[in-house]
C-alpha cells in the first residue's frame, strides 16, 4: 500500500490547516473550506452583503484579502463578552 502523499488533504482539515500556499482568489467551495464552514453558510454570508465577491461570467469568486478585511470588520463590531 503507498502511503498517502503530504499535500493530500484530509476531510477533516480545512484549506487553511494544510501546508500549501492559498491562493488569493478563491471559488465559493474553496472559501468555505478555508473557513471551515459549509459552502451554504458562504453564500448566505454573500447575500447579506457580509462577504465581498467578484462575478465572472456565470460564477462567484472571493479575494483572499478582501474576506480577511471583512471578517476583521465583523470582529470589531461584536460586542464583547462578560
Amino acid at each position: 500500500m503507498k502511503p498517502v502523499a503530504k499535500t493530500k488533504m484530509l476531510k477533516t482539515q480545512t484549506l487553511a490547516e494544510t501546508l500549501e500556499p492559498v491562493p488569493q482568489i478563491l471559488s465559493r467551495r474553496q472559501l468555505a473550506q478555508y473557513l471551515g464552514v459549509c459552502d451554504r453558510m458562504v453564500a448566505n454570508l454573500e447575500k447579506q452583503g457580509v462577504l465581498p465577491s467578484i462575478k465572472l461570467g456565470k460564477r462567484r469568486v472571493y479575494k483572499l484579502d478582501s474576506i480577511l478585511t471583512a471578517l476583521s470588520r465583523l470582529e470589531k463590531c461584536e460586542p464583547k463578552q462578560p
